[in-house]
């Protein structure tokens, strides 16, 4: 090496080489460029692949886009600004079997399907950024519908799982593609048995998450059946005896390797259990933490639990430049107490998963961890007011799409609340009509909440979150939601058998 040689400053350093360099940082790195001198700054500012990376982590999403960087980047601020005003930029009416009557639907990434009630077929509607709706009406690929009770799907794994019971002791769990109805290519056993010594018609869910698929019944007693379905092996299963009640009990799939077990009693005021399991073999569940619920009035009782939250997609979702991620999802639990007062408890996935995660660090459990709601409660969740509202598929993410008392409003909780984004938030230019209908407002600090004659003392929570009521032009009991969009639908049991479903995609 020449003497007279010298190291390069970082000014010397080409601006792709070092953009390229930049590019292996994270977002949250990335931010602390702005501040190291004008150079980094001017170059993140101006480079689209790192704005994406920024932007797109802003927002919860997955790192992975599928179209190039700038229009994606322009795709997602623009969705960003329709979702803040509940602007959507299209409206579109389809006509269905009214969910009252049908046999199950569900919503997952961008594909609603129904089975439905007057005919052995699934409907299929697919839903793209940008295009009409895609409606498909195949025969059903359950093997039979006579003892078919529920369906569960991931558009991302071509994956649907029919729920069948007919009588005797044995159920099934069938693994099909969506596309064709055949039996999954990644499924070894395409059809998952196990025993079932009651009729199941009731209270039940399936559920996938990834390579697990999930079946639990409430009741008496509250069971659980949980496998990998790409192995076929029943990996885990409980039957709890102690809460024998049949509406106090739900369970939940948080994770591939995680679910929570809700439940509360006479004797207290209830709890959440987060328990952790493997995949590979059966094994026993592990319990690595116990979150209290707010203490009650002697006598009160919790009487009703519900878990909702969006699904678990196990890849991007086909179809959207983005996809949002599994982490930024928000748990709404519906707690009901002596059977008449409902309140909704939300509370961010990332705050329930890191017990697993403490746990997985860990290794060997030597106790679990047990908080008292004022140890958690207060800086991680938010009660609001609830109602008897059991539908599925009403969360997606970080939002809440919820009915009002006046059916001509939808509102919107959106728990998705970060610092504004200067660099690319500018001047709405909403219509004079639009700000007309829309009421938003932003909550980030603490709140007391209060039940009478329900809790000891008015409940202090601080999960920040912005609500938004918008106008409709026609009036729905019922709302559906994803990425995207949101489906308007009315419920009632004494309409007709078909219904008017207003899609609003933003």
């Amino acid at each position: 090496m020449s003497q007279s040689s010298q190291p390069l400053a970082m000014e010397d350093i080409p601006p792709e080489t070092l953009s390229e360099i930049l590019s292996f940082l994270d977002a949250k790195s990335l931010l602390v460029c702005y501040s190291v001198c004008r150079l980094w700054n001017e170059l993140v500012h101006s480079s689209s692949d790192l704005q994406c990376k920024i932007e797109l982590w802003a927002d919860g999403m997955e790192p992975e886009y599928s179209l190039p960087a700038s229009e994606t980047l322009e795709a997602l601020i623009s969705s960003r600004r329709a979702w803040k005003n509940l602007e959507w930029t299209s409206e579109v009416t389809l006509e269905m079997e009214s969910l009252w009557i049908s046999r199950a639907y569900e919503l997952v990434g961008g594909l609603f399907v129904q089975q439905q009630q007057r005919a052995p077929t699934l409907l299929s509607v697919s839903f793209s950024r940008g295009k009409a709706p895609r409606i498909i009406t195949t025969p059903s690929s359950a093997e039979t519908l006579e003892g078919f009770h529920d369906l569960a799907i991931d558009p991302t794994q071509d994956l649907i799982v029919w729920f069948s019971w007919i009588s005797g002791e044995y159920a099934s769990l069938e693994c099909r593609t969506i596309s064709t109805g055949e039996d999954h290519p990644l499924a070894d056993e395409s059809v998952l048995t196990f025993e079932l010594d009651r009729n199941p018609l009731g209270s039940f869910t399936v559920q996938i998450a990834d390579d697990v698929v999930a079946i639990f019944f409430r009741g008496t007693p509250s069971t659980a059946h949980l496998f990998n379905w790409k192995t076929g092996v029943e990996i885990a299963e409980f039957s709890d005896t102690e809460f024998r009640e049949e509406f106090r009990t739900d369970f939940h799939l948080l994770s591939p390797r995680s679910y929570l077990f809700a439940h509360g009693s006479d004797a207290g005021p209830g709890q959440i259990d987060i328990l952790t399991f493997e995949a590979d073999d059966y094994n026993d569940p592990i319990l690595v933490g116990t979150l209290e619920l707010p203490k009650l009035l002697p006598g009160i009782g919790l009487t009703n639990v519900m878990i909702h939250t969006g699904p678990f997609c196990a890849k991007p979702i086909a179809g959207s430049p983005f996809s949002k991620s599994n982490e930024h999802r928000i748990y709404m639990l519906m707690l009901c107490y002596d059977l008449q007062h409902w309140c909704r408890l939300f509370v961010p996935f990332r705050y329930l998963h890191k017990f697993v995660l403490d746990a997985d660090r860990i290794g060997e459990q030597t106790r679990v961890a047990t908080l008292a709601w004022d140890e958690w409660g207060s800086q991680n969740s938010r009660l609001l007011p609830g109602s008897n509202h059991q539908w599925n598929r009403q969360v997606h993410g970080e939002r809440v799409a919820l009915p009002c008392d006046d059916p001509t409003y939808v509102h919107v909780l959106d728990f998705g609340v970060r610092p504004q984004r200067k660099e690319n938030e500018t001047p709405e230019e909403e219509s004079n009509s639009a700000l007309a209908a829309l009421s938003a407002e932003l909550f980030v600090g603490s709140d007391f909440f209060t039940l009478d004659g329900v809790f000891q003392n008015s409940i202090l929570a601080a999960l920040p979150y912005r609500s938004l009521r918008r106008k409709l032009d026609r009036s729905h009991d019922m709302f559906l939601m994803d990425q995207d969009r949101i489906l308007a639908m009315n419920t009632s049991p004494f309409s007709s058998s078909s219904d008017k479903v207003t899609v609003y995609t933003f």
